[in-house]
């Protein structure tokens, strides 16, 4: 883990500490990350992949904040991605940020993936298309509502920028009449994360964004009855 000076981090208070994290990305997609900020500037940070990401995430958040020597004092702010993205990764990210948050007692945030690219585009004309399971998309619009579908079906008005780690799925097709950037074809860097929070109010808690409905159901005969005291 090295000092990495990240471009995206734009507008961030002066030696403000923050830790962020990210483990909306799903499957093997890449992207996610746990980042210690200092004043917008990245000085320790741990990749997290999809899948299995929830059972190393406190393990590489140790690691993360013994490199950035914040394990005693913490950080001064944290910010999670609330999503969309892993149903798992998402519900493990939170609930282990509000309680960093709590034991450090620093404000925490909660952004979706599209206003961390609005942050850091400095627009609002941003449309989001993330990776989703069995090759779907998610797509963000610029006023933070969700479409979700196969990448043949999705609808942008001509012109408008299109970011996101599921951009290139559409880039054939809509290379011609829409703006693309490669420089955000992936997930958000830590330094747009960081950036996204400034725009909304911490926060006791944080609730996931999803855009699917969760797909275990109870079982058909109903719950077992409870115990017997």
């Amino acid at each position: 883990m090295t000092e990495v000076r990240d471009p995206a981090a734009v507008n961030v208070r002066q030696n403000l500490r923050m830790l962020v994290i990210n483990a909306a990305p799903a499957a093997e997609a890449p992207g996610g990350v746990i980042a210690a900020l200092s004043g917008g500037e990245v000085i320790s940070q741990c990749a997290l992949l999809g899948r299995g990401a929830s059972e190393v995430m406190v393990a590489l958040l140790q690691e993360v904040l013994d490199a950035a020597g914040w394990r005693k004092n913490g950080p001064d702010a944290i910010t999670v991605v609330r999503g969309p993205g892993s149903f798992t990764g998402l519900r493990a990210s939170l609930a282990l940020a509000a309680g960093l948050a709590k034991a450090y007692e620093c404000p925490l945030h909660g952004v979706s993936i599209g206003a961390c690219y609005r942050a850091e585009t400095e627009t609002r004309d941003v449309w989001t298309a993330i990776r989703a399971r069995r090759n779907r998309i998610f797509l963000e619009r610029p006023d933070g509502t969700f479409w979700a579908g196969a990448p043949d079906s999705v609808n942008v008005p001509s012109g408008q920028l299109i970011v996101g780690d599921a951009s290139s799925w559409l880039y054939d097709r809509l290379a011609t009449t829409h703006r693309f950037r490669s420089d955000m074809d992936q997930q958000p860097s830590p330094g747009a994360i960081a950036a996204a929070a400034q725009n909304v109010p911490p926060m006791e808690s944080v609730t996931p964004l999803y855009v699917d409905p969760p797909e275990a159901k109870p079982p058909l005969a109903g719950l077992r009855p409870a115990p017997i005291p």
